[in-house]
């Protein structure tokens, strides 16, 4: 029986974020955009784009990776969506080293948008 395989949205990368994928924010990244995929699967929610930048403040001195995931549908389906994901996300940092955690935790954010 053959396998389906899962349709990766268009992924758009900010050029500044390339600088910030190392370490364990590849595998992070990763296993987030497997996520996406997955859960729009399951979910039949289409997926627009994903967006991938940096969120910064010089002023506190931190920068973060911004996973922005623009869908097609209404804020209930969004809301519904980003269940899914976070689930996914939780159950993958069960099995995360504390240091990729603490990546995850501080270093990492994801948002859903809806069209």
């Amino acid at each position: 029986m053959p396998t389906k395989t899962k349709r990766m949205p268009p992924i758009v990368v900010d050029p500044n974020v390339e600088r910030l994928m190392k370490g364990d924010m590849i595998p992070i990244r990763d296993m987030i955009l497997g996520h996406v995929a997955a859960v729009s699967e399951v979910r039949g929610v289409p997926i627009n784009e994903v967006r991938i930048s940096v969120c910064a403040n010089p002023e506190d001195d931190w920068e973060d990776v911004d996973f922005e995931i623009h869908l097609v549908g209404d804020q209930e389906t969004a809301f519904a969506y980003w269940d899914g994901i976070a689930d996914a996300i939780d159950e993958s940092a069960r099995d995360m080293s504390e240091d990729m955690l603490y990546t995850l935790n501080h270093r990492v954010g994801v948002g859903v948008e809806w069209l």
